[in-house]
């Protein structure tokens, strides 16, 4: 029939065959070869409408900055023409698009869909191509705050690089295993797989895994409670990264170095490194690590008692966390803004802060994170008169850091937990937890926490009808 459809559907006919059903249906009906073809046509009208055919992505490299890869017009469309190309039996450009569609959700901070690509794209590769692909995917899980599925995509990456005999690889991917061990608690591996990954860098001669890998040692004997060891690294790594000119890897260097500075007890030191780091990352337009250096920048202001400066700083990090979608980042922020008004007494804010904060680290599976959070709201409860629920949420907390080995934060919380016991009467169990929590704040030199809780704890022994500095008979934080 040629004769011309002179009608029109229907506001019910026309509702009917948009439904998803009726157009698979519609979809499933058309031949395979002539669906082929359809998809073939589909692929060239976006691809003409985007700009034409993009050329082959960047090699896959996982030592390159996740957002640093040539853009093209037809990347915004690309993984809509990688399926269709997919559909039409297109491999080559299949994959093309595939990995272009990739590295545009890497560059634009959708972890979750970058991870999905990459994998979807390694699936298509073999060997190291495969390796490589997987390791891309592991970084996006990471960065999308999934730690234990980035360290399932790093080792099989790094099975496929041992077989294929690619030490540089083995080495780097080592390296990131090393990196998120501890927040899989997986700590006993963490320092071994650093070093192992450090003696393989050294021997194949790469000083850039070398200094990659230096920073992931110093950061897991930061976790594991030798501060001055890791300061040590970081400071020989910040010395380098300025020689090489590497101002990103420079900032964070200051980063790391202002943490150690905070939990040893130099305030004033850490916020001018901070500042100067956070400087750094917005003039090169690192918007993910500046959030995060803008958050820490607002718990140490409020620490100072500058609440209206950190309120401010709080609210600029929250804006990136959340326009980036990096939820494990902002779980780590909303406890600390949590803290925040926990300070100023402002519970009513508090609660719900620290609430969506361990939400957020539950979901995202950071467990160091959720034993911070449910700490926190131990303190909550106990204010606001809920005992039972008190207990619970700072025995968890315990429970957590003790089996993530993390001295400083298990520490913190005995002598929260050492204060609820003294306000409830229990002086036996009150002195315990006193003397192992500022012992194991002692062992990392946590001066900073040592004097706060030491002045909590006065203003609580007081409180509890004791003499001033009464409590001092059960360990000093001197």
């Amino acid at each position: 029939m040629n004769a011309e459809f002179t009608g029109s559907f229907s506001a019910e006919s026309a509702y009917l065959f948009r439904h998803a059903l009726l157009r698979e249906v519609a979809y499933r009906l058309q031949l395979p070869g002539d669906r082929a073809r359809l998809h073939e046509l589909a692929f060239a009208a976006i691809e003409e409408l985007a700009g034409g055919r993009a050329p082959e992505p960047d090699p896959v490299d996982g030592i390159a900055e996740r957002t640093a890869s040539t853009a093209h017009p037809a990347d915004p469309f690309a993984e809509d023409l990688a399926a269709h190309a997919g559909a039409a039996g297109m491999k080559g450009l299949h994959k093309r698009y595939l990995g272009r569609a990739a590295r545009h959700a890497d560059r634009h901070f959708r972890d979750e869909t970058a991870e999905r690509l990459w994998r979807q794209l390694a699936a298509l590769s073999e060997g190291c191509d495969r390796g490589e692909a997987l390791g891309r995917a592991a970084g996006a899980a990471s960065d999308a705050g999934k730690p234990a599925a980035a360290v399932a995509c790093f080792e099989e990456a790094l099975a496929l690089f041992r077989a294929a005999g690619n030490r540089r690889l083995e080495a780097r991917t080592l390296g990131h295993v090393a990196a998120h061990a501890i927040d899989v608690g997986r700590v006993e591996e963490a320092q071994p797989l650093a070093e192992q990954a450090l003696a393989l860098h050294r021997a194949e001669g790469d000083r850039h895994g070398e200094i990659t890998t230096l920073n992931t040692l110093a950061i897991v004997l930061r976790a594991t409670g030798r501060p001055a060891e890791a300061e040590r690294v970081f400071g020989e790594l910040l010395t380098a990264n300025r020689q090489s000119g590497d101002r990103r890897l420079e900032a964070l260097s200051l980063a790391n170095l202002s943490s150690i500075y905070t939990e040893t007890g130099r305030a004033d030191l850490a916020e001018e490194v901070l500042s100067r780091s956070l400087a750094l990352l917005l003039e090169i337009g690192d918007r993910r690590f500046a959030g995060i250096a803008q958050g820490n920048l607002a718990t140490m202001i409020s620490i100072s008692g500058r609440y209206e400066d950190a309120e401010k700083h709080f609210q600029a990090a929250l804006t990136i966390h959340r326009e980036l979608g990096n939820r494990r980042s902002e779980g780590i922020l909303l406890t600390n803004l949590g803290a925040h008004y926990w300070n100023q007494k402002r519970f009513d804010l508090a609660e719900p802060a620290f609430e969506r904060g361990l939400a957020l680290c539950q979901e995202v599976g950071n467990r160091r994170g959720a034993g911070f959070a449910l700490g926190s709201l131990a303190n909550v409860f106990h204010e606001t008169g809920r005992e039972e629920r008190a207990r619970k949420a700072i025995d968890e907390a315990i429970a957590i850091h003790r089996e993530l080995r993390h001295p400083r934060a298990e520490g913190i919380c005995r002598c929260d937990r050492a204060m609820l016991h003294l306000a409830a009467g229990r002086r036996g169990d009150a002195a315990e937890d006193w003397r192992q929590g500022i012992e194991l704040l002692k062992q990392v030199g946590d001066r900073g926490s040592l004097e706060r809780k030491g002045e909590a704890m006065e203003a609580v022994w007081v409180a509890a009808g004791g003499e001033p500095g009464g409590w001092r008979g059960w360990g000093e934080v001197v």
